[in-house]
């Protein structure tokens, strides 16, 4: 599970191509999650973990959201969004098999440790 405050800090990696834009967009996509969680969910949110699942109509991006309220009880928030495979760098394309999460959080974590 990567820690929120890495995710927040973390800023844009900088170039062009798809693995870049690929990896903005999750980015973006976690930021913003975390933003609306924080907003709605009366505690601390600790952590993402984030997933890709192929289906026969495309690819969906899942992260899952881990936060902390008042009373220490653990809540999990799914946000799923639709890519097409286009979006996603063939050496992660190749590794998804249908129907079933790949999960990707390690590889996340790495990029964001890039650009850190």
């Amino acid at each position: 599970m990567i820690p929120v405050a890495i995710i927040v800090g973390a800023a844009l990696l900088v170039g062009t191509g798809l693995v870049v834009a690929f990896w903005n967009k999750i980015i973006t996509t976690v930021r913003t999650v975390i933003e609306k969680i924080q907003s709605v969910v009366k505690g601390i949110l600790r952590g993402v973990r984030v997933f890709l699942r192929k289906t026969s109509d495309g690819v969906i991006q899942i992260t899952k959201n881990y936060s902390q309220d008042e009373n220490r009880k653990w809540h999990e928030t799914v946000v799923r969004r639709t890519l097409s495979e286009d979006e996603i760098p063939k050496d992660i394309r190749e590794r998804l098999i249908l129907d079933k999460e790949f999960d990707m959080t390690d590889e996340f974590e790495r990029q964001l440790a890039l650009i850190q």
